[in-house]
């Protein structure tokens, strides 16, 4: 069954193609209304829209309709994800199934008593060691704690559940390591690193997992 932010989603996404960029959206109260959902719902297919670069939110006037991207004269840069999936090695540290938390069900949109399973592994590659702890939606992906875990998270879902993921969010932080990340990172603690918390879900925009890494080294990433 669909989520109803997707629905949300498409529904807006289908209003906003007949718009003029600079075009205003109804509020989220009366898109709420208009669509018989609660405003949280509205909220987050009008978020998923904004990542996307389709709408711009000026705060105290509302959402609008963003000026299409320029198409770029070259391949685009690779994400970070997708560098981080493709060019580092793997190695499982471990895996459980559990109830998800309070912060986990809203991720997820769970119901109490819901599970999600939680994969940690170690990446490395030239100059770089990271740490990787991906919380993933039990429910779409049975018996997963049999496949091989030991690849990236992502390859092992798509590979063994026909997935098509996407990435709907991205966040790069400063962080210092702890005694157990440093450990791990084989570094001092208290030593820089970057943290890459992403978020993936199907093509519908349905989150599906949550992955958080903390990296010591340098990362670089090629322009084609």
């Amino acid at each position: 069954m669909k989520p109803k932010y997707a629905a949300v989603y498409e529904s807006l996404l289908a209003t906003i193609e007949t718009l003029q960029p600079g075009a205003k959206l109804d509020s989220e109260l009366e898109l709420s209304r208009k669509m018989d959902v609660a405003p949280m719902t509205v909220r987050r297919a009008l978020t998923l829209l904004a990542q996307e670069g389709r709408t711009v939110g000026i705060p105290g006037k509302g959402t609008f309709v963003a000026v299409p991207r320029p198409e770029r004269g070259r391949e685009p840069l690779p994400s970070l994800e997708e560098h981080l999936r493709t060019s580092l090695d793997t190695e499982l540290i471990g895996c459980a199934l559990q109830r998800a938390s309070a912060a986990q069900r809203a991720a997820f949109g769970l119901d109490s008593g819901e599970f999600v399973y939680l994969i940690r592994q170690l990446r490395t590659g030239p100059g770089v060691r990271g740490v990787e702890e991906t919380h993933i939606d039990a429910k779409h992906f049975p018996d997963l704690l049999s496949e091989d875990l030991s690849r990236p998270v992502r390859d092992c879902l798509e590979n063994a559940y026909g997935y098509r993921l996407v990435t709907t969010q991205l966040t790069l932080a400063h962080g210092i390591a702890s005694t157990d990340d440093a450990e791990m990172l084989e570094v001092e603690p208290g030593s820089g690193v970057l943290c890459v918390s992403w978020q993936s879900g199907d093509e519908s925009g349905r989150p599906l997992l949550r992955t958080r890494g903390i990296f010591a080294g340098e990362l670089r990433l090629a322009v084609r």
